[in-house]
């Protein structure tokens, strides 16, 4: 032990908490998703779905509220907060590729199935 002495050993730094490139794909994808919902309600405003089917009329403005209000806001919101490195959960698991309706409310109320378990 005596080749060791305190001005021998330095002391390194702790590495850097690893950056999470989900994070970043998280954010581009609910950024993509605001816009195209966005673009896709601004349009449906504008053209008259109605003319030709009521429910195309809403089905294409449920669309655009889906992507533009819930997942692409949850997403961009999660992916933000990621960046940031805040320990976060996902708000919502896909529900658009949900079969049942209970799948549905499983997948886009995760909140409250992790309050209820």
């Amino acid at each position: 032990m005596a080749g060791l002495s305190p001005q021998s050993v330095r002391a390194r730094p702790p590495p850097p908490p690893p950056r999470a490139p989900a994070a970043e794909r998280i954010l581009a994808r609910g950024l993509l998703e605001v816009g195209a919902g966005l673009g896709l309600l601004l349009w449906s405003f504008g053209a008259d779905l109605g003319q030709y089917a009521f429910w195309l009329d809403h089905l294409v403005k449920l669309l655009a509220a889906y992507l533009f209000v819930f997942d692409g806001m949850f997403l961009t919101v999660t992916g933000g907060l990621r960046l940031l490195r805040c320990p976060v959960f996902d708000h919502s698991r896909d529900p658009i590729l949900a079969v049942t309706p209970a799948d549905f409310w499983r997948r886009y109320n995760r909140d409250a199935g992790r309050f209820l378990d």
